[in-house]
């Protein structure tokens, strides 16, 4: 007996769609010796940039290299915040405090 497809013909969804996957998600590349840098805002939600390439929004962890690093948080409302972080081999954490701008 043949599978049954789901019944979501109802959702204005065929079952040749829903029975595709979605297709990974990109991963930035992480070199070779790479730890985390671990970058919060407070408040959250900070546009995050690591060495003038964007990276993401606070909180999250980055891949680089052990040395050191330009860090800037940026938030509508709010200055930005620009740091020089030293990261370990083990790795590294930078949590900045945003200021509101008005």
């Amino acid at each position: 007996m043949p599978a049954r497809a789901p019944l979501l013909l109802l959702l204005g969804m065929s079952p040749l769609l829903a029975a595709c996957p979605p297709p990974p998600l990109p991963v930035a590349a992480r070199p070779a010796g790479a730890v985390d840098l671990c970058v919060a805002s407070v408040p959250a939600g900070a546009s995050v940039t690591a060495d003038g390439t964007p990276r993401g929004t606070a909180p999250l962890c980055v891949g680089v290299l052990p040395g050191p690093h330009r860090v800037r948080l940026s938030k509508a409302g709010y200055f930005d915040l620009e740091a020089r972080v030293e990261v370990s081999p083990t790795g590294g954490e930078f949590s900045g405090n945003l200021v509101a701008s008005h």
